[in-house]
């Protein structure tokens, strides 16, 4: 498995073990969950330090972007 989320784009975050998250569809950050697609999505405590750092990054990193094409997939659940 972790040679299928290397592989796929930066937009792709892992947030919890059964979850990979498309940061192009992100509605909403909580504490303990993210929104997309009105789907509420769980944060694992294991992977929230490196998700915040990432999403801070991808947000900085998005803004200065000009071109936007986001991928069709809002989330892949695993296992």
């Amino acid at each position: 498995m972790s040679s299928f989320y290397e592989s796929l784009p930066e937009n792709f975050i892992r947030i919890h073990n059964s979850y990979i998250i498309n940061m192009n569809f992100l509605e909403v950050i909580q504490s303990s969950y993210v929104i997309i697609n009105n789907n509420k999505i769980p944060i694992s405590k294991n992977y929230k330090a490196d998700f915040l750092k990432k999403n801070q990054c991808f947000v900085i990193g998005h803004l200065s972007q000009k071109i936007h094409q986001p991928s069709h997939s809002f989330f892949f659940t695993i296992g």
